[in-house]
C-alpha cells in the first residue's frame, strides 16, 4: 500500500500573523518550506537556507506547541537541542536531530546545530517518512523511558517506596499504602524525572 504522507515538499504552518511578518523577511509561505530531494534535506525559510544528507538524520520527533509569541518573527536558536526553530505556529513540530551538525543559519557558515524544529503543515506525515527510512523516534523512545519507569516504581515494596519517598523528602509516608505513595511520588515530579529517581533507588539497592 502507498505512503499517504510521501511527498517531496511539506510548506510552514503559518498563521495570519506569522504570514504577514514573514513576508517582511522574505519569506514566501507559497514557495517556502521543508524538501526531500533525493537523498538531501533541504530547509528554506526566507533568506535561511539549511541542507543536509538524510543519513544524517538521526532521530525525529514530534515536540510540544511553542506559545504564539515565539511563533512569530525570525527563526530562533533552542539552546536546549543546540538547535534552530523555524515556529510559524503554536503548534506541535517536527524536531529533527542530526548525526554531525549543519551550517546554514548564518551566511558564514559560522553557527552550526544539532537540531532543527518545524511547524510545518504535516509534522507527522513528515517525521513518518523519516521513520519509513529506518530512523528512531526519539518522542516515542522518551515515552518508553517513562513507562519503564513508571512499571518499575509500581514494582517497589511499600518498604522501598516508603525509603525512595523520605529520600526525596517527603512527610507523612509512615501511614500511606503502597498505592498511596506510588501516587504521591508520581505526583511530585515530571513524567522525565521519574527514571532517574528510580534508576538511582535501584542503584542504592545493590
Amino acid at each position: 500500500m502507498p505512503n499517504p504522507h510521501t511527498f517531496e515538499f511539506v510548506p510552514f504552518r503559518f498563521t495570519g500573523l506569522s504570514r504577514q511578518i514573514g513576508r517582511l523577511l522574505g519569506v514566501d509561505p507559497t514557495t517556502d518550506g521543508v524538501r526531500l530531494a533525493g537523498d538531501r534535506l533541504e530547509v528554506c525559510f526566507g533568506p535561511w537556507t539549511l541542507g543536509t544528507d538524510l543519513d544524517n538524520v538521526a532521530t525525529v520527533g514530534l515536540s510540544s506547541p511553542c506559545s504564539v509569541a515565539q511563533s512569530i518573527g525570525p527563526p530562533r536558536l533552542r539552546l536546549r537541542l543546540n538547535g534552530f526553530g523555524f515556529i510559524t505556529a503554536p503548534i506541535p513540530a517536527a524536531e529533527l536531530r542530526f548525526r554531525t551538525p549543519i551550517a546554514g543559519v548564518d551566511p558564514v557558515g559560522f553557527v552550526k546545530v544539532s537540531a532543527l524544529v518545524l511547524t510545518v503543515d504535516d509534522a507527522d506525515g513528515l517525521i513518518e517518512q523519516f521513520v519509513g527510512r529506518g530512523v528512531a523516534r526519539h518522542d516515542l523512545v522518551a515515552q518508553r523511558v517513562q513507562q519503564s519507569a513508571i512499571d518499575r516504581l509500581e514494582g517497589m515494596t511499600t518498604k522501598e517506596l516508603r525509603f525512595l519517598a523520605r529520600e526525596d523528602g517527603m512527610r507523612g509516608t509512615s501511614k500511606m499504602n503502597k498505592s498511596e505513595l506510588v501516587e504521591a511520588i508520581e505526583a511530585r515530579h515530571l513524567p522525565s524525572e521519574l527514571a532517574e529517581i528510580v534508576d538511582a533507588e535501584t542503584s542504592a539497592a545493590t
